[in-house]
């Protein structure tokens, strides 16, 4: 990840199967796309959202406590913000 180019992430960790996740899915790239359409970086702010497939990232989600789908965490200069 880009932390210096984006200090405000916001990161969905989901899985395929889950209902809930599927559920979140078209919103989150509905924003996501948004934000990428209509935000310049460099002009209005770094943000970015973000998604992780649990399934295939295991031990990324381990690392972060992911025990629930979806979960979704807020990185501020590549540190969780709790």
């Amino acid at each position: 990840m880009c932390w210096e180019l984006y200090p405000i992430l916001a990161v969905n960790f989901y899985a395929p199967w889950c209902y809930w996740s599927k559920r979140l899915k078209p919103s989150w790239e509905k924003a996501a796309k948004t934000m990428r359409e209509r935000y310049d970086p460099e002009m209005d702010g770094c943000i970015l959202l973000a998604k992780v497939d649990c399934t295939e990232e295991v031990e990324l989600c381990r690392r972060h406590h992911i025990q629930a789908y979806p979960s979704i965490r807020i990185f501020h200069k590549g540190s969780d913000v709790r």
